[in-house]
């Protein structure tokens, strides 16, 4: 019974996380100062691309708290995370650590 328990809670998950519709898009520009998300209406998962002049670690950030130079999830050129949940988007900080120039692109989906 748990096995089948999990196997349905795991279809459930995927038919969630692929059944979502593309509701908004950011292209946020990150420097020394702390910024937050411009959140769509309705959204509830983010997947977020940095772009970046350097490849080093570029930016921090925090879903609960607020980032610093040496406080958060260190991101470098490349780097896809996502963001899942509408508070999570809410509560989403994130700052500048490396020199450079640093672009977060962000697609929202409900």
């Amino acid at each position: 019974m748990a096995d089948q328990s999990k196997d349905y809670l795991k279809e459930l998950l995927q038919l969630t996380r692929y059944n979502m519709i593309a509701c908004g898009y950011q292209k946020l520009t990150v420097d020394g100062t702390v910024k937050s998300l411009t959140i769509p209406t309705g959204a509830r998962y983010a997947l977020c691309v940095l772009q970046s002049s350097i490849t080093t670690p570029a930016i921090r950030y925090l879903e609960y708290g607020t980032p610093s130079a040496t406080d958060g999830i260190p991101r470098s050129d490349l780097d896809a995370f996502d963001i899942q949940g509408a508070q999570n988007l809410a509560n989403f900080k994130v700052t500048q650590v490396g020199a450079g120039t640093h672009t977060l692109h962000i697609q929202y989906y409900k």
